[in-house]
């Protein structure tokens, strides 16, 4: 109900401003006193945690109003001029009537084809989209693969990385050497319920970009996004074990900017406000939070952002029934083709057997398959050293029990680091990692082989071989570790 206020012919009403839907920077609750002659508009410019600031007033003369609309409880009030726009909402549709009807009536023909405009839009927009699917499955995929991961002991909100790489979660090392299906898969994993939560609510804010490109069209933006962002994430750090939504998401809104750009002048203005600032605001503010954590992808955000602007920028069509009666699946491929090819450019020096940057990434996958074995051999050495020691094994039982538990499972493990291909240039720091690793697994089975015979053949001389064969491993070991940075 609007409040009468002491002077007969003032009429005041309460009303809600939102950031982005008027250009007084205006935002909270406010009030609009109505005259015959004027409207004055008391609102605030600035709030911080419900609080005020200070209020303003701006007064607009009656003559100056013009093409006034009311949606629902929202009051569209503009001036003759331009130089303001507001979209008020009333606390009902009856009291924004009542509003309404105390306004000036006057409507230029130019605001009314617009309207007439926006409204066709609106009813095309019905037509050929309807019902959305693909948002609510991705969604629903999304939390299917959070529960699974779950219950797999991935974690709630500590999670164990360990679990995201054995679901698919894009690990350089293993998505580079023969893995690459971890570049689409990393997109449907997530660190954590806050994780999935925030990219979930964030894809369906976005919803209006399928709703606009189409069901196809949005699901083939999507997947290119998610594999540009996992692609350009590899390329700024190969290393980086990366999972989520977030990049596909960034190139979903990348979308929606380039049909805002492209489709402008067939887009309601209120739709423009809303929805088009909103995709930037959300894009400009992530990057900002992501350039300052550490902990944030933020080369698959910008990566995710392209790939889905480029997309779009080839797949946007007019909102007309008519426009998309032909189905055009040849445009479809040519898009996905044409970015895929421009990623394999991007990926091939990680990617390629003999790319520049595939050194380390071979040599980190071998380190990470080995250092399993490794681990537990050396467990089982220290056990069997300890029952000798301890009087509980004999010296050949002690050799025959290190010969089939320790020696022969070494040969078999270091395999893998000794299979590691050459690396160029030779003076690079993964070509001189990959000769330390093969001559420490290679010193290191000679040191058992010479533990062995010591046991069974024990003289000075091959105690003192024995000696410095574990002098010489225990030395590479610091070695390895001293590049490794571990401590």
């Amino acid at each position: 109900m609007s409040e009468v206020s002491a002077a007969a012919d003032v009429r005041a009403f309460v009303v809600t401003l939102v950031p982005g839907t008027n250009n007084l920077r205006a935002q909270g609750p406010g009030e609009i006193q109505v005259t015959p002659a004027s409207a004055v508009l008391i609102y605030h410019a600035f709030r911080l945690f419900g609080m005020s600031f200070g209020a303003r007033r701006r007064e607009f003369a009656a003559g100056d109003i013009i093409n006034v609309e009311q949606r629902g409880q929202v009051v569209v009030l503009r001036t003759r001029d331009g130089a303001a726009w507001i979209d008020l909402k009333l606390r009902t549709p009856e009291e924004a009537a009542a509003f309404r009807a105390l306004l000036p009536v006057e409507t230029t023909p130019e605001h009314r084809q617009q309207v007439e405009k926006e409204e066709q839009f609106h009813q095309h927009l019905e037509k050929v989209s309807g019902w959305v699917w693909v948002t609510p499955g991705i969604i629903a995929l999304n939390v299917a693969v959070f529960l699974v991961m779950l219950a797999a002991g991935a974690g709630f909100v500590q999670t164990e990385p360990a679990v995201h790489i054995r679901f698919g979660s894009n690990y350089g090392p293993l998505t580079w050497t023969g893995e690459p299906w971890r570049l689409i898969t990393s997109a449907f994993l997530h660190f954590g319920i806050m994780h999935l939560a925030f990219n979930m609510y964030a894809l369906y804010s976005g919803r209006l970009t399928e709703r606009l490109f189409g069901s196809t069209r949005f699901a083939l933006i999507y997947l290119l996004s998610a594999l540009s962002g996992s692609v350009v994430s590899g390329w700024w750090d190969p290393a980086r074990n990366s999972a989520g939504a977030s990049g596909a998401i960034f190139g979903v809104y990348g979308a929606l900017l380039v049909f805002f750009a492209l489709r402008r002048a067939d887009i309601p203005r209120d739709m423009l406000r809303s929805s088009g600032r909103g995709a930037l605001t959300l894009c400009i503010y992530s990057l900002v939070l992501g350039a300052a954590n550490p902990l944030v992808d933020n080369a698959c955000h910008v990566g995710g952002l392209l790939g889905g602007a480029l997309a779009a920028f080839f797949l946007v069509r007019p909102v007309d029934p008519a426009a998309r009666a032909t189905p055009q699946p040849g445009r479809l491929v040519v898009v996905a083709v044409g970015i895929c090819a421009a990623l394999l450019v991007l990926a091939a020096p990680l990617a390629l057997p003999n790319g520049s940057r595939a050194g380390p990434l071979r040599i980190q996958v071998a380190e990470d398959r080995f250092g399993q074995d490794e681990a537990r051999l050396v467990n089982v050495h220290q056990d069997i050293a300890n029952a000798y020691d301890a009087k509980q094994l004999s010296a050949e039982k002690t050799a025959e029990r290190l010969e089939i538990e320790v020696l022969d499972p070494w040969e078999k493990a270091m395999q893998t680091i000794l299979d590691i291909p050459p690396i160029t240039p030779a003076s690079s720091p993964a070509a001189r990692r990959r000769e330390l690793l093969q001559t420490y697994v290679l010193e290191r089975k000679s040191a058992y082989e010479l533990t062995i015979q010591a046991l069974r053949h024990p003289d000075v001389a091959a105690e003192s071989k024995n000696t410095a064969a574990w002098q010489r491993v225990e030395g590479l070991v610091k070695q390895l570790q001293a590049e490794s940075g571990s401590p």
